[in-house]
């Protein structure tokens, strides 16, 4: 695995490369995260075959902020950046991974993603002002989500809302990762959702008309689980994978599970991309 710095907008962004060698897999994390989330899935052996990028979003990781100390972040802002990230790397063709709050910066830019071949969303389901009031439970946190300035109580009732097994380790990991993310950008992306600055992510879903596997974490504690079930009943294109006794961050709830599942997504979606990159190397090799 090795870490490089792209420079997008004047931030510097922090992007972790598994050793894989394929058509590249991007990974956008949630709120109070970072690319770091996912180092034990970048090295394990699907990091090893496939080449999967987890990108740090702004005051994130390691990441740069704003310099301008914007007055909002919006989730679409987050969207056009993820696209601009992934043109950097000039891929053919690419999946895409959003987790929670990466998910739906995703969902917010699909247009901006044209070359995109699957789109996997963790504990993201698509939502928009109209349904939003029935996607989520009462805030585990009490509004921390959005705080700019936490005590290490808040932290620890932070990070203890994400998950489902209150394993020291997760805990930790969590806890340093919400702590190391800049509070302007929690009290900003809030304000952008006071101001309604939201877009029908299911209606780009369907526009998009990219195949979609949606991972719910049955004991989210901020998601109805009712509310994967009516997706499921729409035209949107996506499937839905059930994790059992599971939160939020269902990759530290059931790690294993989650690398098979991608394992499957990846190998359905990239194939064909692999097989294009190899085909096209053969070709320039007899050229």
């Amino acid at each position: 695995m090795k870490k490089l710095f792209k420079d997008i907008d004047g931030l510097q962004i922090e992007c972790l490369i598994s050793t894989g060698n394929s058509n590249p897999i991007f990974i956008f994390h949630g709120n109070s995260s970072c690319a770091a989330a996912y180092e034990s899935l970048l090295s394990s052996q699907l990091g090893k075959q496939y080449q999967i990028i987890a990108v740090s979003f702004p005051g994130h990781g390691a990441s740069s902020y704003y310099q301008n100390n914007p007055d909002y972040v919006s989730i679409a802002m987050l969207g056009q950046l993820t696209a601009k990230i992934i043109q950097s790397f000039n891929p053919s063709s690419y999946l895409l991974i959003g987790q929670s709050l990466g998910g739906h910066a995703l969902l917010e830019s699909l247009h901006l993603h044209p070359k995109a071949t699957g789109l996997c969303l963790v504990s993201a389901p698509p939502f928009s002002l109209t349904t939003i009031g029935s996607v989520f439970r009462e805030d585990p946190t009490g509004g921390l989500l959005f705080a700019n300035q936490l005590d290490q109580n808040a932290v620890e009732r932070f990070a203890r809302a994400f998950v489902h097994h209150d394993r020291s380790e997760n805990l930790n990991l969590l806890k340093t990762h919400i702590q190391t993310t800049q509070g302007q950008f929690r009290e900003q992306l809030g304000k952008s959702l006071a101001l309604g600055l939201l877009e029908d992510e299911l209606e780009n879903l369907i526009s998009a008309n990219i195949p979609c596997l949606l991972l719910q974490g049955e004991e989210d504690k901020f998601i109805h689980n009712d509310y994967y079930q009516y997706l499921v009943q729409t035209n949107a294109p996506l499937e839905l994978s059930h994790f059992a006794n599971t939160g939020h961050a269902i990759q530290l709830d059931a790690p294993q599970q989650f690398e098979q599942i991608l394992s499957e997504f990846i190998h359905q979606h990239l194939r064909t991309s692999v097989s294009q990159t190899l085909s096209h190397a053969q070709e320039l090799q007899h050229a």
